[in-house]
């Protein structure tokens, strides 16, 4: 699952960033998947911290980041025990 690290609200234990912009923490078992429904207007970047992923059907290491552009749907399978950062970027 994710968890919101800072986003242009802000919140309890949520750094508060002035931008139309938020960055989650996700983290995976191995075997572990996540679909998430995202907005096709905005760009997106996946950061894999620890790891290996596959983001959309592409494989991702350690250290391997990735643009998203247009798309409404993101698929994570974390192919071992993997940390992610995504970040949501404004239009």
């Amino acid at each position: 699952d994710f968890i919101d690290l800072a986003t242009s609200n802000g919140g309890e234990a949520i750094a508060k960033i002035y931008q139309d912009a938020s960055l989650k923490l996700g983290k995976f078992s191995a075997g572990g998947s996540k679909k998430l429904s995202i907005d096709a207007s905005k760009g997106y970047w996946i950061q894999v911290t620890s790891g290996d992923i596959s983001v959309n059907g592409n494989e991702l290491s350690k250290e391997d980041g990735a643009a998203l552009e247009y798309v409404s749907e993101l698929e994570i399978e974390a192919l071992k025990e993997s940390e992610v950062l995504l970040f949501e970027l404004g239009q």
